[in-house]
């Protein structure tokens, strides 16, 4: 994965704003790929994730993943046994809630900037949901702020 993300860097006439997201095991692909460096991505998000580790067994920090500082986010919503007993197991890594330099979203009942109503995520496959109102949920509302460029719209946990 390092590779295709630094094929996609380099396949842009202009440094492209590049968001790594990772979901559940997917967060552990990219957590390894991360550590390689190179990777030309500007921001990582990971959610419902069971660790980011390079080598497992290893307490790594957002440092280790090679993303400039300040922009690897994680997202636990209630609920998630992945996210929240895996974790415990200390098998891929540090904790990503309890990772130094790892800022925490929320995935909670929240209000938008906008005003809008934004829906509590529960469980392991409610992230990225719509409700059938249309009502988006604010880990899906969080992602989309990062994948933006628009960090300040997100809503940090509680």
């Amino acid at each position: 994965m390092a590779q295709f993300d630094q094929g996609i860097n380099a396949s842009r006439p202009t440094d492209p704003h590049f968001t790594a997201l990772g979901h559940s095991q997917g967060s552990i692909v990219t957590g390894v790929s991360l550590t390689h460096g190179g990777t030309g991505v500007d921001d990582a998000v990971v959610f419902g994730s069971p660790g980011v580790a390079d080598h497992f067994g290893i307490d790594n920090t957002a440092h280790d993943l090679k993303v400039p500082a300040g922009h690897t986010y994680n997202i636990t919503a209630a609920g998630d046994p992945v996210a929240q007993w895996v974790p415990e197991t200390w098998r891929y890594g540090a904790a990503p809630y309890a990772m130094d330099g790892m800022t925490q979203l929320s995935a909670g009942a929240a209000t938008g900037s906008d005003g809008s109503p934004l829906a509590a995520s529960y469980g392991h496959s409610e992230y990225t949901r719509t409700l059938p109102d249309g009502t988006d949920t604010t880990s899906k509302h969080n992602i989309a702020a990062i994948v933006a460029g628009m960090p300040q719209l997100a809503v940090p946990a509680r």
